[in-house]
């Protein structure tokens, strides 16, 4: 009752308060009516999906809120069905946290279905759910329409190959999405290949996160040249610690040069005797000249020089005629 008739309250954080069924249908009475609230936490309160269908109608009627938290509240698919139903009337809502609400393929698909229409929402969390490869179709669907969802969390999500393809063909289209979080899917190397297309197709996506990862060296060298030619703004956050960083230099170099730069070389000195080959070694490998030198070498003397980028392998043949 009293958020009903406040005219002042912005914000309002009810997170892990055991709020229950009925406080959850309280508060979505008190946010139909509500005009001045714009952020409100209310995970981890047991609403489940009663509740969850609740706070959703006050979403269709609500002009204020621009940040809900309803994680950890098991609103499962009748409730994720319920919000779906709601983003697609609310033209407020930039922020919605609905991890860890057992939502599966059912609940994933309206939510999905939403953004198709939806032109508000910019940030969504489906993080912790089952909507598994379906969902992911649905989600790919909408990213190919949705012109205004800049972060997207589909973490944990059992969403396999053929839902990171469906995503990954999506991503080539959208562009709006700048952070997509695909984390904790058991990414197999397809999907890795399938990403890698699409990061070097895509102009708008900055962040990456997946992992768990399966992927092949040559799954690795393609995202590693994906990655390079995006540029030093995106990250992608991966699982892969040994050898990225080589791999991701190396690309760079052949995409600047069109092949890895030569910096190794080898040196032949061979001449006369008494010329100064060996002298000229000594002074190239940063050596002072030995006052006792020979006048001739004998055989042949190696030495290794570093000068600038590049490496220096020097080989000094003998300057006389039986070492020719």
């Amino acid at each position: 009752a009293a958020l009903e008739k406040n005219a002042t309250l912005a914000a309002l954080s009810l997170g892990s308060n055991f709020i229950g069924i009925e406080g959850g249908k309280a508060i979505a009475t008190a946010l139909e009516r509500n005009g001045t609230l714009s952020l409100l936490y209310l995970d981890r309160n047991y609403l489940g999906p009663k509740g969850g269908k609740a706070i959703a109608a006050a979403l269709e009627k609500n002009a204020t809120l621009t940040s809900l938290k309803l994680s950890n509240n098991n609103i499962q698919d009748e409730g994720g069905r319920a919000i779906g139903a709601s983003l697609e009337e609310n033209r407020t809502l930039i922020t919605l946290d609905l991890g860890s609400n057992n939502i599966s393929i059912e609940g994933g698909r309206a939510i999905a279905a939403a953004l198709e229409k939806n032109n508000a929402l910019m940030k969504l969390s489906l993080a912790i759910g089952h909507i598994s490869d379906e969902g992911a179709w649905a989600f790919a669907a909408a990213l190919e329409k949705n012109a205004t969802l800049t972060e997207l969390n589909l973490q944990d999500n059992s969403i396999g190959v053929e839902g990171l393809q469906a995503l990954s063909e999506a991503l080539k289209e959208n562009i709006t999405l700048r952070e997509l979080d695909l984390s904790g899917n058991k990414i197999p190397d397809e999907g890795g290949q399938a990403v890698a297309a699409a990061l070097a197709t895509n102009l708008a996506l900055s962040a990456l996160t997946i992992k768990p990862t399966r992927f092949s060296q040559e799954t690795w060298r393609r995202l590693a040249f994906a990655v390079a030619g995006k540029g030093d703004s995106f990250s992608l956050n991966c699982d892969r610690e040994t050898g990225w960083t080589e791999l991701l230099n190396e690309a760079r170099l052949k995409l600047t040069y069109g092949a890895l730069p030569v910096t190794r070389f080898p040196l032949f000195f061979c001449g006369y005797s008494g010329v100064g080959k060996t002298t000229l070694s000594f002074t190239l490998e940063g050596k002072p000249v030995p006052p006792n030198l020979p006048v001739h070498t004998h055989g042949v003397a190696t030495r290794h020089a570093v000068i600038g980028g590049g490496e220096f392998s020097i080989w000094d043949y003998a300057g006389q005629m039986e070492y020719y």
